[in-house]
């Protein structure tokens, strides 16, 4: 696989939830990659220093099954899974992009499953990938972060935020940016990033 060079992350987009039926889950569905293919690739990424995670989620049943699936029930199962596949694949974490966030019950869910997630194994990375802008979206986000706070209480809840841009300008983005930064900094314990 070429890697161009100055690449330090990989984010491997976009997977599912398997349910193996009886009771515990699995990641896959990443494209035509498959485990064997993930596998070699992961291991020459890391003999050249490079992280790869994996994402799930999207827009819902445009890509996968993942926002339908998940549950109330099953929330911390789903992230024992996804726990077990980062660790039997190599992987640094997960990117949990929710882009339904105009429902409320699936947003806390995201935050939830994103908590166990992260107290399973703290050193995985655990990002979101969230809509640009700041003002549309923030008080959903806050949910979703409101979520895993309950479960990690005082640490910042993510390794990482992923900004879509697609639309604005350049002047807005930057404005989303430090929007963003200052609430995940002054409300969520985050540390500032340079």
């Amino acid at each position: 696989y070429y890697i161009p060079e100055g690449v330090n992350l990989i984010n491997i987009f976009v997977g599912e939830i398997i349910d193996n039926k009886d009771g515990t889950y699995t990641l896959g569905g990443f494209g035509n990659m498959n485990l064997d293919q993930m596998d070699a690739f992961v291991q020459q990424c890391k003999d050249q220093n490079i992280k790869v995670k994996v994402s799930i989620g999207g827009g819902g049943g445009s890509y996968d099954n993942t926002w339908e699936l998940i549950n109330d029930q099953n929330v911390e199962a789903v992230a024992k899974g996804m726990v077990d596949f980062c660790h039997a694949h190599g992987l640094a974490g997960v990117d949990f992009d929710d882009e339904d966030l105009n429902n409320p019950d699936l947003n806390k869910l995201v935050g939830t499953a994103m908590g166990h997630f992260k107290l399973l194994d703290p050193s995985l990375e655990v990002t979101l990938c969230t809509n640009a802008g700041y003002s549309t979206w923030s008080s959903q986000v806050e949910t979703i972060l409101d979520s895993i706070t309950d479960l990690v209480h005082g640490q910042c809840p993510l390794t990482g935020l992923y900004i879509m841009s697609y639309y604005n300008s350049l002047e807005e983005e930057l404005d989303f940016i430090t929007q963003w930064a200052n609430l995940l900094t002054e409300k969520y314990f985050c540390p500032k990033s340079t």
